[in-house]
This record gives structure tokens, C-alpha cells and sequence, in this order.
């Protein structure tokens, strides 16, 4: 496959877990809760029966489109077959959240633009926890974003945080990047 020098393609990744959560919380918002047919998306009564396989000492569903979205060294690697990494930026989803500025330059960069993102051109939202737009005029992202997370059992959490461990340590190595969640489970 013959793909032009001059895409560039960007990804936006945050924390696995943090990311199976949120898919989670969408789809219940959004969807009835009963097995999704040909999507493998399984959206259970509870977070908890969604992603992990049987009773509470099950495993986790690795089958679940939601667990499996978070599996990004799986999903980057395809991309990486037909792009030279020069062709591709990854930004830390989670650094974006606290720093937009920092990473809205790494784009412009990366995109060759001229500089343009300034820290006014943004103000943190104490409401959703993040930061919003300044510039031209004041906008935020509408009401799914930011919105709290249910309380998750310590458990299922502790086997995403070690399911996903060992596929973040090989994007780490494959990007020779570290994002800011890998190692703080």
C-alpha cells in the first residue's frame, strides 16, 4: 500500500481504565443494557459485570469491545505498518486534560503550523474538572464530558490496571514514550 509521506495522522490516548469507564458510563446513557450483537460491545447492569467474566473472581473480558479499545498498543501497531513514525504524534489524553496548552503546541509542531495556542485562549472549569475553550468565545464540551464516574469496586479495578500493564509497558517501548498513567495503578 502506497500511502503519501506528507500524512499525518495524530491519536489522543488516555488511561485504559480510565477510558473503559467512560466507554461504559456512554453507553449506558445511550443504549439499552443487553449484549450489542455484532459490535462485541457487552453492557451489563453494573460496570462490573461488563468487564469482568463471571462472578468477582472472574477475569476480565478481553472479548468486550469497551476492555478492548483500551488495548491501544493492538490497535497502533496496524498503523505503524503503513506510516513512518515521524507520520504519526501520540498525545497523553490525561496531560492534554491538565495542560492543554503543551500539548496543542506539540501539535502545531508537529504539523508544522505557525504558533498560535496561547494559555488565555483557555480556563479551567471547576464544574467538570477540566479546561475549556477562551478563545474566540468561552465554550466547553457539552454535558457528557467531565461528568463524575461511579464508584468502581477496588478489585475490578486492580485487574484492568493489571490487564492493561503489560500492553502499556509494550507502548511505551514500541513509541518510546511514557504516558502519564502507566505505573500509578
Amino acid at each position: 500500500m502506497d500511502v503519501s509521506l506528507n500524512v499525518k495522522i495524530i491519536f489522543v490516548l488516555c488511561d485504559p481504565v480510565r477510558r473503559v469507564v467512560s466507554d461504559y458510563l456512554e453507553w449506558t446513557t445511550k443504549q439499552p443494557k443487553f449484549p450489542l450483537g455484532m459490535r462485541h460491545k457487552y453492557i451489563a447492569e453494573t460496570f462490573e459485570k461488563s468487564v469482568i467474566e463471571g462472578d468477582r473472581l472472574g477475569t476480565v473480558n478481553m472479548f468486550n469491545e469497551i476492555v478492548d479499545v483500551g488495548v491501544y498498543v493492538k490497535h497502533l501497531i496496524r498503523w505503524f505498518d503503513y506510516f513512518l513514525p515521524n507520520q504519526i504524534l501520540l498525545i497523553d489524553g490525561d496531560q492534554f486534560k491538565i495542560d492543554p496548552v503543551t500539548e496543542l503546541q506539540r501539535v502545531e509542531t508537529f504539523l508544522e503550523l505557525k504558533p498560535f495556542f496561547r494559555t488565555d485562549h483557555f480556563y479551567f472549569d471547576h464544574s467538570k474538572n477540566f479546561y475549556c475553550s477562551a478563545f474566540p468565545d468561552k465554550y466547553c464540551l457539552g454535558s457528557t464530558k467531565g461528568r463524575p464516574h461511579p464508584p468502581i469496586e477496588g478489585s475490578v479495578l486492580r485487574k484492568l490496571c493489571e490487564y492493561y500493564r503489560a500492553y502499556d509497558v509494550t507502548l511505551s517501548k514500541m513509541t518510546e514514550k511514557t504516558f502519564s498513567w502507566i505505573g500509578k495503578c
